[in-house]
């Protein structure tokens, strides 16, 4: 081989030693052996079937090839008597051989061929084609028309690609025009070879770049031979097409500019028919689509052309509105995809057209779906564009849409400035803005300046919010100088020429806006929602005018923060909807969304000569960072520029050709800062962000006053006094209310000096109601569980003087600041008192003196409401004041009073002498008076005085009581029952233990059975014997010492049992099932809540019993049960449970007090801790003087959350990580998180505790029923529960008797069967232990009982219960003995005789008691012999006639008539 690389440089030799080696070369590859490749042509090649040596065969091979390149080889080759066209179809057949097994092998053309094949056919065609394979012989190959194995020539294609791509480079004219040519028909195969050479021309960055071009170049001039793909085609020959155009496009983008404008057209229209295609869907254009930029640099015509096109295809497949498709469809997401696509065309190409076009989209809705990726898209359509005249271009499209009055609608106009324009004007930089202005300044201060129109006026609002908006822009972007100057080019434009101050467009721009947003609209109603956004664009843009150009704080209050109502001036009632309904969702299905918003504050230049005539100042955003591309990635994608793809250094925009590095010296206009807020409602107002861009505009420049930290200012600042007084009004509305507190919590830094509580509350004068807001304030600290003084925030204020200053505050003028300041000093002594604070005693001694001063000094009505506050939270401190309250309550009258006896109330069961006390200050006349809260409080004294009452004290006061149930008041009628039932309770106790004493009732069972027949039953108390009887005699079984005795000693089994505390005995609960306990060590797979003793809430066990807990060990007692099987129990255990669900369903609260031995798990409760109805349901006197409920039950632990960045007070810093763990920065985290709770202030004061009344009201009638119902269900437990693996067989007679007892007393029907159990269990024994005499006392006893009674029963109800249950006979004993003495049993009779068919009966029983009429007795004997007709024709005339000569009937008769008249007409219809 080395000899064979030295022929290479031997071509230069002399003729005969050129002509010697020639025939040496020859000789030696003609001599048949390892050399000859020629000779051994075709051949396959196939390294798993023939023997060849393959090193052997490709080093001769590349031999061949080496000569070729010398040009030595076409000279051998005619020395052996070769032609090159025949070696160069043997080589190709060598190549179509190697391949073909392949193909026949695996049917697919992509196979690949084995390492050593590969190789070997790859030389093959290499050394074909450097001897001369012709274009048309190569086409024929690949296109299989020299072949008889379809698909062959593109498998060939395939595994050689590379070869044949340079070829086709090389030779493009001749072979592109052939298979294009003849391709027609494998559109295909054509496709992917082109697409191939195509890829391998693109991938090179030197000469092949160039030869690349020029196969592009030369497949668009022949591009009218593709119009056979596409135009008959099916639609895969038109996919192929334009995918064909992609790929060439791509590899030369300014191909279609440096082309013929003929060969252009052809490309353009197949381009604009597939566009305009209403059959394509618009998944297929979408890809066309991916080349419409390679469009826009061409002509006009064609520009206009491709437009028509798009906006067709936009009129025959898109929505009118993006809502129309199901967001995830895949209507929806085609759609999707084709505006992403033109997005992407508008924002590399840089086209006005497609910008008006997308308008024409995104502008016929409120919003679009897809508005977030079309706003991102505008800002880099703007930052791609070059020069400023390009921008400003662009901003003119936009603002002519918004000026056609004529071709668009209101709504697509006001679209088109608000989210196209305005993003644009953001977007772009100061030259383009200005240049705008330059031309448009006059036309947008002249629809700002003129009058509304009544006539249009809706499209006259929506002119001048849309300029409000433009003007925002401009006072935003550009500074004072370049807008408020002598110098100014837009003022002077704005004048036209004639220029004064240089002041003359911000004046009339202020003016214009402060009239808008200040307007009066009471009465006027019309377009609310349309005047409320025209109103915000105003104060929006007076926020940028007023920035821009002032720094004097005056200004800031008075056009941004002042309002004044007398005058009609209005702010914060025009920017705030009144009727629009904030909700504030506990619960969040899901987060709420975050947006990370770039705040811009303008600062003020060093430079004092910074004029509009500087060039425009130009920063980090208008100069993004530079990449190097990497020279070693050139094959590689990396190559390509990555700044685009760096959002670190924010939003790029590249600078204006020209500019010069001067610029950069300059400093900022504005300083940039990125925060998250959530999008709420709130947050998403049109004002919130212009407002918080405000405030920090203020702090910044130091506009508003700075507060060293520590120290107390003397006034607000006057905007932020604006924002107090609003927010303090009760006439302001929520909702403005709402948005001002949402602001704060943006700016929480602002506010922090400002909300010192003690600022609130020091002012020494009686006469102004400031200190209110202190109040509530040290209010909400308090009822947060906060200390109410913390020395670290406290400065210089002692706390002496804290508290010293708040107590002064009980002696203010006013009622609303007094009654406050009591009860937060009530909650703040209950909060020492907690906490066991040293300066508890100190306080309280202040409190007390403060009291006492305002007694001594006349102010008793005052020092009443005072102490009535403090007792609300700290009772214990009307202990000091109890003789003055009793000496003082004869001389109150009305509210006093009856808050003076809401004070006493505190003492009623602590002090054993109050009734003797109120007694004699004639506590028994204000029970009688007839002012409701007076004896309301007076009632809730006596119901918590009851336990200390003596008996006669409770004699005399039970007269005054019954009077009341007679009272109008509910609540007078609740107590007074309350009252009566624990009296009746506590003396059923004591007469239960009068009797059950040994002097009165014997010992002994027998005995005592005898007298209770023969002692304690009379008729009068005759309903009552049954239940008071049985009790007694059951109850003769605790003496015995059986009482407390297991049933059984010993368990099934040795088996452990714990006691068991599942059962839930809430009264909801009272009809849970009652299954058994060891049921709950049955199978786990039982879907309730397990309890830790393996139970269940509300319900006892499972169903079915496992062998053991761990392992079978033998047969279990109960299959496993479905979910319909009965589970079966022992009868004994049966009874039982019947017992216990009896106990549950019937057994009510027994206990109203004092000690029930009758029901052993209900805690006795004492009279004095009885809720007592509240004295403020009738009047004002006890409700909260606080604008929150301090008494709110405990709020459940909130859950742990992660605390990220900015968690309550913002994002913290490298320097602020630290300071977690110290305590003191932990207390002010937690006070932070308050900002996240609102505080609802009342619209007015009357719909306030209107509405408060209402909901209290209906929270009362609630909380009456569930406590009603907890009376009349509670659930009492007799015994105590054991849970094991086996039934708990060890249950002590007690526990059987004690719930029979409960029951017997409660229920009539039990308390019958147990006392006839009990008594026939115990009659045998009667003559045993008795003898004949006693037994038959007994007997005798229980005679005289049953007669001494008589039973008066009502005749109809016993005819009608007889005929029911078809009992007559009885019913006719019982109603014939009657009839002795009652005639008016006769109608009842008589229908019980009929029922039985008795007509002989009958007929005596009216002939002797009643006397009938003739036509009754037929009536009857019609009936008897079933001639129902005769006898319904008979009594319909006795019920029509109205005279009758032998006397009118009587009623009984009458109601005979008409009876059977109903029955015979219902069997006539049956028969």
């Amino acid at each position: 081989m080395e000899c064979l690389k030295a022929i290479h440089e031997c071509k230069n030799f002399p003729t005969e030693q050129k002509s010697l080696l020639l025939e040496l070369v020859g000789g030696q590859l003609s001599s048949g052996g390892a050399c000859n490749l020629i000779g051994q042509l075709p051949l396959a090649v196939d390294d798993g079937c023939d023997k060849r040596d393959h090193g052997k065969l490709n080093a001769a091979t590349h031999g061949h090839i080496l000569l070729q390149r010398s040009g030595l080889l076409p000279l051998v080759l005619e020395r052996m008597g070769h032609t090159e066209e025949a070696v160069v179809s043997k080589l190709l057949q060598s190549v179509l051989a190697t391949v073909r097994p392949l193909l026949a092998m695996s049917g697919s053309v992509t196979a690949t061929l084995s390492p050593v094949s590969a190789q070997t056919g790859s030389l093959f065609l290499q050394l074909a084609l450097l001897l001369g394979v012709k274009p048309s012989g190569l086409v024929d190959l690949l296109l299989d028309y020299s072949t008889d194995c379809p698909g062959l020539g593109l498998m060939v294609y395939q595994c050689f690609q590379s070869h044949i791509d340079d070829y086709i480079a090389s030779h493009h004219q001749e072979t592109v025009s052939l298979l294009l040519g003849k391709g027609q028909s494998k559109v295909e195969t054509v496709s992917t070879i082109l697409t191939g050479v195509l890829e391998h021309s693109g991938r090179d960055k030197g000469p092949k770049k160039e030869k690349g071009s020029g196969v592009c170049l030369y497949l668009i001039s022949q591009w009218r031979e593709v119009e056979g793909w596409w135009k008959p085609g099916p639609p895969d020959h038109l996919l192929a097409a334009i995918n064909l155009l992609r790929k060439t496009l791509s590899v030369d983008p300014c191909l279609l500019q440096n082309a013929a404008p003929a060969d252009v057209n052809h490309v353009v229209t197949m381009y604009a028919a597939v566009l305009e295609d209403k059959q394509i869907s618009l998944t297929f254009k979408s890809q066309a689509l991916e080349v419409l930029n390679n469009f826009i640099g061409l002509s006009e015509e064609i520009q206009q052309k491709l437009r028509e096109s798009v906006d067709r295809m936009i009129a025959y497949q898109f929505p009118l509105k993006s809502t129309e498709f199901v967001p995830g469809s895949p209507q929806y997401n085609e759609y999707i995809s084709v505006i992403d696509k033109l997005l992407n065309a508008l924002v590399v190409s840089g086209s006005c057209v497609l910008l008006e076009v997308l308008m024409n989209v995104m502008c016929r809705e409120e919003r679009h779906a897809h508005e977030d990726s079309i706003q991102n898209s505008l800002t880099l359509f703007m930052r791609e564009i070059l020069t400023a005249s390009e921008r400003k271009k662009a901003i003119d499209v936009s603002y002519r849409f918004f000026t056609n009055e004529k071709d668009y609608p209101l709504e697509g106009r006001r679209a088109a400035a608000e989210r196209v324009c305005v993003p644009l004007m953001r977007a772009c930089d100061e030259v383009a803005l200005r240049e705008f202005f330059l031309d448009h300044v006059g036309e947008v201060m002249a629809v700002i300046e003129a009058p509304l129109s009544k006539s249009a006026l809706e499209s006259e609002l929506v002119r001048r919010l849309c300029s409000f908006n433009f003007m925002e822009v401009l006072y935003t972007r550009l500074s004072s100088g370049a807008l408020s100057s002598p110098d100014s080019k837009i003022n002077r434009a704005y004048c036209k020429g004639i220029v004064k101050t240089g002041k003359e467009m911000t004046q009339a721009v202020t003016k214009a806006g402060h009239q808008a947003k200040g307007e009066d609209l009471r009465g006027d109603r019309s377009h609310g929602e349309l005047r409320r956004q025209y109103h915000c664009a105003a104060f929006n843009m007076v926020a940028a005018v007023i920035t821009c150009t002032q720094r004097d704080l005056k200004f800031y209050t008075a056009f941004l923060f002042k309002e004044d109502l007398t005058k009609g001036v209005y702010l914060w009632d025009n920017l705030i909807d009144p009727e629009r309904v904030y909700k504030f969702e506990l619960e969040l299905e899901t987060p709420i969304d975050r947006k990370k918003q770039l705040t811009a504050i303008r600062n003020e230049r060093l430079s004092p000569d910074s004029r509009e005539s500087s060039s425009p100042p130009e920063d980090s955003i208008l100069f993004p960072p530079r990449y190097l591309s990497s020279q070693y990635l050139a094959d590689s994608s990396l190559s390509t520029d990555v700044s685009k793809f760096d959002f670190s250094a924010g939003p790029q925009v590249f600078p204006v050709m020209g500019t010069t590095s001067k610029s950069q010296n300059k400093e900022m206009s504005y300083t940039v800062s990125e925060e998250q807020i959530e999008q709420d409602e709130l947050n998403q107002h049109e004002c919130m962000l212009p407002l918080m861009r405000l405030i920090d505009h203020m702090q910044h420049n130091k506009i508003t006053p700075e507060v060293p930290q520590g120290s107390v200012p003397d006034e607000l600042p006057s905007w932020m006094a604006c924002i107090q007084k609003k927010l303090l009004d009760t006439r302001a509305d929520l909702n403005v209310q709402l948005f001002l507190a949402r602001l704060i919590t943006h700016r929480p830094k602002m506010h922090t000096f400002f909300r010192v509580v003690f600022n609130h509350f020091c002012n020494p004068s009686p006469d102004v109601k400031s200190n209110r807001t202190g109040i509530q304030l040290l209010g909400v600290v308090v009822a947060n569980h906060l200390s109410p003084y913390d020395p670290d925030t406290a400065g210089a204020i002692e706390e002496q003087r804290f508290y010293t200053t708040f107590a002064s505050l009980m002696s203010h003028k006013y009622k609303e600041i007094y009654a406050a300041a009591a009860e937060v000093m009530g909650m703040v002594l209950a909060f020492l008192q907690d906490k066991s604070h040293l300066s508890l005693e100190n306080v309280r001694d202040l409190v007390v003196n403060q009291l006492l001063s305002l007694c001594s000094g006349g102010n008793e009505d005052k020092f009443l409401v005072c102490l009535n506050k403090i007792q609300i939270n700290f009772p214990h401190l009307v202990s000091r004041f109890v003789e003055k309250l009793l000496f003082m309550l004869p001389v109150f009258h009305g509210v006093f009073r009856s808050l003076c006896l809401e004070v006493l109330l505190t003492q009623a069961d602590v002090r054993t002498t109050l009734y003797r006390e109120l007694k004699e200050k004639g506590f028994h006349d204000m029970l009688k008076f007839r002012d409701e809260p007076t004896q309301l409080a007076a009632l809730n004294i006596c119901q918590a005085m009851l336990r200390l009452l003596e008996l006669q004290q409770l004699a005399e006061l039970l007269p005054l009581l019954r009077e009341f149930s007679r009272h109008s008041s509910q609540n007078c009628r609740v107590v007074m029952y309350d009252i009566l039932i624990w009296t009746y309770n506590n003396t059923w106790l004591k007469m239960f233990a009068f009797w059950n004493e040994e002097s009165r009732l014997a010992s002994n069972t027998l005995g005592r059975l005898t007298q209770l027949l023969a002692v304690l039953y009379s008729t009068s108390t005759e309903r009552h014997f049954l239940y008071n009887s049985t009790n007694l005699l059951l109850e003769l079984t605790s003496r015995s010492p059986d009482y407390d005795r297991s049933i059984f000693d010993q368990p099934l089994s040795d088996c452990k049992f714990e006691e068991y505390k599942g059962i839930d005995l809430s009264w909801q609960q009272r009809y849970s099932q009652m299954t058994p306990l060891f049921a709950a060590t049955l199978s786990s797979q039982t879907g309730q809540t397990q309890t830790d003793y393996g139970g269940t809430v509300g319900s006892i066990g499972a169903v079915g019993l496992r062998a053991t807990q761990r392992s079978v060990e033998f047969t279990p007692t109960q299959g496993k049960l479905t979910q319909h099987t009965t589970l079966k129990l022992p009868k004994c255990m049966t009874i039982l449970l019947s017992m216990l669900l009896y106990i549950k369903l019937l057994l009510p609260d027994l206990d109203g007090g004092g000690y029930n031995w009758m029901a052993p798990s209900l805690q006795s409760l004492e009279p004095g801790s009885l809720t007592p109805a509240s004295g403020g349901e009738t009047q004002s006197s006890s409700s909260s003087s606080l604008l929150f409920n301090p008494m709110r039950p405990p709020r459940r632990p909130l859950r742990p959350v992660r605390a990220g960045d900015g968690f309550g007070v913002g994002t913290l810093g490298a320097d602020q990580t630290d300071s977690a763990s110290d305590p003191k920065e932990q207390k002010r985290m937690e006070i932070m998180k308050l900002k996240r709770r609102f505080l609802k202030d009342r619209k007015v004061a009357s719909a306030f505790f209107a509405k408060s009344q209402s909901r209290q009201k209906t929270q009362r009638e609630e909380t009456r029923k569930r406590q009603k119902a907890a009376r009349s269900s509670k659930v009492v437990m007799y015994r105590k529960y054991r849970v094991g693996e086996l039934p708990d067989t060890q249950i002590k007679y007690s526990e059987i008797i004690r719930p029979f007892q409960a029951l017997a007393q409660r229920d009539s029907n039990l308390a019958r069967m147990l006392f006839s159990n009990l008594y026939c269990s115990l009659f045998g024994l009667m003559e045993r232990e008795l003898g004949e005499e006693e037994g038959g006392t007994a007997v005798a006893a229980i005679r005289d009982g049953l007669n001494a009674s008589e039973l008066e029963l009502e005749p109809t109800a016993v005819s009608r219960a007889c005929l029911d249950c078809m009992q007559e006979p009885i019913g006719i004993m019982l109603l014939e003995k009657q009839l002795l003495v009652n005639g008016e049993s006769a109608a009842a009779g008589s229908r019980l005789y009929k029922s039985l068919g008795d007509y002989d009966t009958l007929r005596g029983l009216f002939s002797s008691q009643v006397g009938v009429k003739a036509i009754t007795k037929e009536a009857l004997a019609a009936e008897e012999r079933t001639d129902y007709v005769e006898a319904l024709r008979l009594y319909k005339e006795a019920v029509g006639c109205e005279n009758w000569g032998d006397g009118q009937p009587s009623q009984v008769e009458e109601d005979l008539w008409k009876t059977p008249c109903f029955r015979m007409s219902v069997l006539l219809l049956e028969n």
